[in-house]
C-alpha cells in the first residue's frame, strides 16, 4: 500500500488562535510529556485553562 504525503499540521499560533478563540488561556508549553522546557522544536505539549 502507497503512504500518501502528510499535510502538514497547524502552527502554534494558529492553535493558540483557536485556542483562545475557545475561551483557553495558555498555561505553560513544554517540550515533552515529562514538562522539558519548550525550545521552539517541533513538538509542543501546550496546558490550557478556562
Amino acid at each position: 500500500e502507497a503512504h500518501l504525503p502528510v499535510p502538514s499540521g497547524i502552527t502554534l499560533p494558529e492553535y493558540d488562535g483557536h485556542c483562545a478563540a475557545a475561551g483557553l488561556t495558555l498555561v505553560d508549553r513544554f517540550a515533552t510529556w515529562d514538562a522539558d522546557p519548550y525550545d521552539g522544536g517541533g513538538y509542543a505539549v501546550s496546558v490550557h485553562r478556562r
